[in-house]
């Protein structure tokens, strides 16, 4: 009963489902990851950081060094090309789909990283930067505004719900056209307050 409800075969231990997500220790990789232009798939270089590992014993008081590599955590899945490898010598019919899955996953990420790397940049254009350089300063300008009143937009936000909270608890029986009514006058009122609205 518990072999057939608890435990079914395409799930055990020695399954590509568990393998793929159990988790085993690296050498710790750089951040930077390249990307092969040919294939797509990420070429990880390790980072050769390490450190001393000191060990005391406690019968003699004998210090031991020793040089231990930095490790870093990472999937089963992430360690093999073709997911089949991970499949166990008696796969369930699930395990076959899960690595025919996992396998067309790959390809996809893989052919997103070469056409991401492939894509050139937009060239520099000197005459349309002088052309559009009012409307890009006014853009600027907008988002310096903007980022400058985040501070106030949250300060307002706090007041109007303070504010909508207050009417509705004395108003419980309020329709649901009065309360969206109520809580746009009472963000209209936060920001009055707050300031947000000086100066648009």
């Amino acid at each position: 009963m518990k072999k057939k409800w608890q435990d079914p075969p395409h799930y055990g231990a020695s399954t590509i489902v568990s393998k793929a997500g159990a988790t085993k220790r690296v050498p710790e990789r750089k951040q930077l990851v390249k990307v092969d232009p040919k294939t797509g798939e990420q070429i990880f270089t390790q980072s050769g950081k390490s450190y001393i590992q000191k060990r005391i014993n406690p019968k003699t008081g004998v210090v031991t060094e020793r040089v231990v590599t930095n490790t870093t955590e990472v999937h089963g899945l992430s360690l093999v090309k073709n997911a089949y490898d991970l499949v166990s010598k008696n796969p369930h019919p699930t395990e076959l789909v899960y690595a025919e899955h996992s396998n067309k996953l790959k390809a996809l990420t893989n052919q997103a990283r070469k056409a991401a790397i492939l894509t050139k940049p937009y060239p520099y254009i000197e005459s349309a930067n002088k052309a559009y350089s009012k409307e890009v300063a006014t853009l600027d300008a907008k988002l310096k505004r903007s980022q400058m009143k985040a501070p106030l937009e949250r300060q307002a936000q706090l007041i109007g719900n303070a504010f909508y909270r207050s009417r509705l608890d004395a108003n419980p029986e309020m329709t649901k056209a009065a309360k969206k009514k109520l809580k746009n006058q009472a963000l209209t009122l936060g920001r009055e307050r707050a300031g947000v609205l000086k100066g648009n």
